[in-house]
């Protein structure tokens, strides 16, 4: 499904756009009900199996919330483009593209789910969110000047949905659990891509190299 990403990618980024604007205003933690009713009745065993365990998934870090508080705004954000994707998806559940989206969705969500579980100091930023450094290597040694970004696997290409504001190395800040496109970027343009997971397996983020040219 890899050469369907590349179709869609403006597509998805548009959507992200226009929806963007409204999650910001309000957040909520409504269930995304219609969409992963359309996705549960798919055609695809895999779509079908795979909006089952994002429904489970979606409600145990609803709950967890629920009995500490509303999440940060970037844990936030990163919950509503998923109920984007699902929305997408389930607009033609059997669709290739719809696997592919899915599929993303449940990947990020376990993550989530898994990482909340696991964390030991119950809090809404211990839930929300992951200390996090990168450092740049190049040729073997530590190189400075990168700026760092994060986007989801389906934004794969455009500019990070996150920003670390300091350079390397190593840059610091935060990320909501879950799997990402990690970015380095030098004078303004993106000189490497890199997939990364943060929080899998209920593991803090750390520190995490990335390989430049």
């Amino acid at each position: 499904m890899q050469h369907f990403r590349p179709i869609y990618l403006a597509a998805l980024a548009y959507l992200f756009l226009a929806t963007s604007a409204k999650a910001d205003e309000v957040f909520s933690w409504t269930y995304p009900a219609d969409s992963l009713a359309q996705l549960k009745g798919a055609k695809t065993p895999f779509v079908a199996a795979a909006a089952g365990k994002i429904s489970a998934d979606w409600i145990f870090i609803a709950d967890s919330f629920g009995k500490i508080g509303d999440p940060t705004q970037a844990f936030q954000r990163s919950m509503d483009h998923n109920r984007m994707l699902l929305e997408t998806a389930a607009a033609r559940p059997d669709a290739e593209l719809s696997s592919m989206l899915v599929s993303d969705v449940e990947d990020d969500i376990s993550i989530k789910a898994r990482y909340i579980s696991k964390v030991n100091i119950v809090t809404v930023s211990s839930y929300s969110e992951i200390g996090l450094e990168v450092v740049t290597m190049k040729k073997g040694k530590e190189i400075d000047g990168y700026f760092v970004g994060f986007s989801p696997r389906h934004l794969a290409g455009n500019d990070p949905m996150f920003r670390f504001n300091n350079p390397t190395s190593p840059s610091k800040g935060t990320l909501p659990p879950g799997r990402y496109e990690m970015t380095a970027i030098l004078n303004g343009k993106i000189v490497q891509r890199q997939e990364i997971s943060i929080g899998i397996f209920g593991q803090e983020g750390g520190t995490v190299t990335c390989l430049v040219p």
